[in-house]
């Protein structure tokens, strides 16, 4: 089992599953999923909020999140301030759009962005 799904693991039980494989969260589940990679050694990397119905994910464009490295910066400082700016952002949009609201994850391991640093960063 991967590090990803041993987080997912605790909240498959209240989480939506899609089709397409996604899994979304609701409220105070989406708070805890961010405390649990944080204590995983895990990053969010990116957020999607959704309202969902028995047939659909309606996405709310101006409820995603994108964390995705642009500069070099230590494995600790990055993780801290994405799962920081995660629960800002579920805050803000649990607030904005309702309790009801779901969120899919996008996560990042430390060697995960180890690779995107290289890709970031000029050669010397």
């Amino acid at each position: 089992m991967t590090k990803e799904s041993e987080i997912y693991a605790s909240f498959i039980e209240h989480a939506e599953l899609r089709p397409s494989g996604e899994i979304f969260l609701r409220g105070k589940d989406a708070l805890q999923f961010v405390a649990v990679c944080q204590n995983a050694g895990m990053a969010v990397l990116g957020i999607e909020a959704a309202r969902l119905d028995a047939h659909q994910v309606m996405p709310y464009i101006d409820a995603i999140a994108d964390y995705s490295p642009r500069s070099a910066m230590q494995w600790e400082t990055y993780q801290g301030r994405c799962n920081r700016l995660a629960l800002d952002f579920l805050h803000a949009t649990m607030d904005q759009k309702g309790e009801d609201t779901y969120f899919c994850f996008e996560v990042m391991d430390r060697a995960e962005h180890a690779d995107c640093l290289k890709q970031i960063t000029p050669a010397s």
